[in-house]
């Protein structure tokens, strides 16, 4: 197979007398044009195998040498970042050892191995980029993201792509991370992988996209603006799985944000607390979401404190959820206001005390019948609601209106 290369093909020099002294292979090791690396093997000038793909990529042609020490050679290079360097061995028959290290930054690194420690190279899984405080291909996800195409150059339906949060705090700043169609952002789990930020825009600390999934990492939005949100979904439907969101100290704060989105959200845990109004799941302009599995808890607002919130003809499928809201001078499990349809609630449990005004556990000011079935309400309600098979906190059954 004929491969097309920048730079020089690399071989080792001096083959012949090397070959005599350590029964060699002819060795040679190339980048491709698309960063993939390859070797071949040839016994003489004319009698070689097939070139072989090497797993891992290359932003500038690799070195190779033989190591008389080690007896196997040397093949580093420059990963995808410009600036770290790689190294791997091959036996003297050619066969690769699997056994990328890091051994220094920029094209200077030293290819001692007393400098080696663990690592992995870019590209050492497809489509794949790894964030990490030491160690990966990136310590920051919004460069990651930025640089996408160095990493996953066509993400679809076909060639999907992941972002790897491994564990560690990566604080953003005000900045904020924006999600893209088929990239995933994956973390190690909820309480080792954060996302943080004080981003005090309507994009929050991350806004999804359509077509990718959030999962196993908390986001925070820590505030101190006038808009604290932790992940915003606007014009796009994202996937959202055990992830907890907590957005706070603004002067007014929503955990999740959606606006003209119908993102699928299942076990999540929303906290929102903010100096005014805090909203746990604030849904507008048409949104639809779908909460599955969800605890969702708002509170320390001065004037608001609602767990789910859906207007302007927003309309949430709630099952398996929790909704509590407390303090403040309105408390409210679920508000639905200025909706054409109805929002559906079932198999969840919703809750609201403390408020000054009004705690009301549901309250719906749309013209249309808020149905909820099978659920426990703990607190008034508010507004025409059409209960099915609904108790109090006592288990005592709720007639048709919710009362």
């Amino acid at each position: 197979m004929k491969k097309t290369v920048l730079g020089m093909v690399v071989e080792v020099g001096m083959i012949v007398m090397a070959a005599t002294l350590f029964a060699q292979t002819n060795l040679t090791v190339v980048r491709h044009s698309d960063n993939t690396i390859w070797a071949m093997t040839c016994t003489g000038t004319s009698n070689c195998s097939a070139w072989t793909q090497i797993t891992g990529g290359f932003s500038t042609q690799p070195t190779l040498a033989w190591d008389p020490a080690l007896q196997k050679y040397l093949c580093t290079g420059i990963g995808y970042n410009g600036s770290t360097v790689w190294r791997s061995t091959f036996n003297a028959d050619g066969t690769w050892n699997h056994d990328w290290v890091t051994i220094g930054s920029g094209a200077t690194g030293s290819p001692s191995p007393v400098a080696s420690s663990g690592g992995r190279l870019k590209g050492y899984f497809p489509n794949t980029a790894i964030v990490a405080p030491a160690g990966g291909d990136y310590t920051d996800p919004v460069t990651a993201m930025t640089q996408l195409s160095s990493w996953c150059s066509a993400p679809g339906f076909s060639s999907p792509c992941l972002l790897k949060l491994m564990p560690g705090l990566y604080n953003l700043g005000s900045n904020h991370l924006v999600m893209q169609p088929y990239v995933d952002l994956e973390g190690a789990g909820e309480s080792v992988t954060t996302i943080s930020g004080n981003n005090a825009t309507l994009n929050g600390v991350l806004r999804g996209a359509s077509n990718a999934e959030i999962r196993f990492l908390s986001v925070i939005n820590t505030g101190g603006g006038a808009l604290s949100i932790a992940i915003s979904n606007i014009d796009n439907s994202p996937k959202i799985n055990h992830v907890t969101a907590t957005a706070a100290f603004g002067v007014e704060s929503h955990g999740i944000h959606n606006s003209n989105a119908s993102p699928t959200m299942t076990n999540v845990t929303v906290n929102a607390g903010a100096q005014t109004n805090s909203y746990g799941v604030y849904n507008a302009a048409g949104s639809a979401p779908i909460l599955s599995r969800m605890n969702i808890f708002a509170t320390a607002g001065s004037l608001y404190n609602v767990g789910v919130w859906d207007e302007d003809n927003a309309q949430a499928f709630v099952g398996d959820t929790v909704a509590n809201a407390s303090g403040g001078t309105y408390a409210i499990g679920f508000y639905s206001v200025n909706t054409a349809g109805p929002a559906q609630l079932n198999r969840s449990a919703f809750q609201a005390s403390g408020g000054s005004g009004f705690s009301q556990a549901i309250r719906n000011d749309s013209p249309s019948s808020l149905q909820v079935g099978h659920s426990t309400i703990v607190g008034p309600v508010g507004g025409t609601l059409t209960c099915v098979f609904c108790f109090d906190t006592n288990y005592n059954p709720l007639n048709p209106s919710c009362q």
